[in-house]
Formats: structure tokens, C-alpha cells, sequence
């Protein structure tokens, strides 16, 4: 990530809480340089809040690999969901129709998605920077244009931030690249 989308992302995110109703205060002027620091917003995430946002993870895996496309898409319900080739979509019945024929008619129906964390990081006790790297495999074939990261893998890595709203995470921004083979 570069320093200017590192810059934007803290810029937007209070922001977008102040619509939100949250009470988030920006940094400083001349406070550190967010992109060159640890987040100006880095707040301790509880037990608690670590494990609501692992089952989200979870459930991904768990919907993905029972090709259950309803519970997959409905992680990402009034979300900002961007794909790996930058379609951009906010319509949840849409997003549910994406993973319906990713999960059931496309060339990887059946297979099998694991995903790790690579990042959690709250900037505050209500937002949080989820970060995930997803492996999928035992697909067919790869889905038309895409080149596996290695045989019979697909890797793609997710930036998620989410918003804790009534005692509830849920994810308000996402997206995805795929990453390239390794040679």
C-alpha cells in the first residue's frame, strides 16, 4: 500500500464514523505521519472482539467450502465490496448473486477456501483493519482470466474494515486482489 492510500484510509475513516455518528477525533496537525508509524488510532481490541472477528473469518471458510453462498455474502451486508477486477458493488442481493455462481456453477464450485489473518488491527474499540490471505483449491479449472498463483491454487488477499455496531462487527469496506503466480 502506498503512503498516499495509507494517508487516505485514515483520512476516510474518521470521516466516514463522524457520518456515522461515532465520535472519533482526527490526528493532530503536526502529529506523526500515520504512514510512517504505527496507526494514530491503534486502540486494544478485547478477547472478545478478536474472537467475533476470527468467526467471520471462519464462517468465509466454513460458507465457502459448504457452498453456501447466502451466508458467505451476507458477512459483507451494507458493505462496500470490491472484487479483484475492481467491480465495485453495494447491492446485497447482487453480492449474493456473485458468490451463488461462484459457489455453484463456476469453474471452482466445490472447492475448498482457507484463509489466515494476516493483520488485525483496531484503531479504535469500534473499528478495526481486518486483513486476509485466502487460498483456494481443489477447483476444475481456474475461473476464466484468472492465473493460479501456483498449480491448483488460487491466493487472494482481502482488506476489510469493519465497524462494532450495537456489541455486533460487522465489515463496512472490502476488497480484493488476486495475487500473481510465483515464478
Amino acid at each position: 500500500m502506498s503512503r498516499f492510500q495509507l494517508r487516505s484510509v485514515f483520512l476516510v475513516v474518521p470521516l466516514s464514523l463522524a457520518a456515522c455518528g461515532e465520535n472519533v477525533t482526527a490526528p493532530a496537525a503536526g502529529g506523526p505521519d500515520p504512514a510512517a508509524s504505527a496507526p494514530v488510532f491503534a486502540a486494544a481490541g478485547s478477547a472478545r472482539d478478536v474472537a467475533a472477528i476470527e468467526a467471520i473469518v471462519a464462517t468465509f471458510d466454513e460458507a465457502w467450502t459448504n457452498q453456501d453462498p447466502v451466508t458467505y455474502a451476507a458477512q459483507y451486508a451494507g458493505a462496500e465490496w470490491i472484487s479483484p477486477a475492481g467491480v465495485i458493488q453495494t447491492n446485497p442481493a447482487i453480492i449474493t448473486a456473485i458468490y451463488t455462481a461462484i459457489l455453484t456453477v463456476s469453474p471452482i464450485a466445490g472447492s475448498v477456501r482457507q484463509s489466515t489473518i494476516r493483520s488485525l488491527t483496531f484503531l479504535t474499540g469500534t473499528i478495526a483493519v481486518l486483513d486476509i490471505d485466502a487460498r483456494v483449491t481443489g477447483f476444475a479449472a481456474p475461473p476464466p482470466g484468472i492465473v493460479p498463483w501456483q498449480p491448483g491454487t488460487l491466493r487472494v488477499l482481502e482488506k476489510n474494515i469493519l465497524l462494532k455496531r450495537e456489541g455486533e462487527w460487522r465489515i463496512i469496506k472490502h476488497q480484493q486482489t488476486s495475487v500473481a503466480p510465483t515464478g
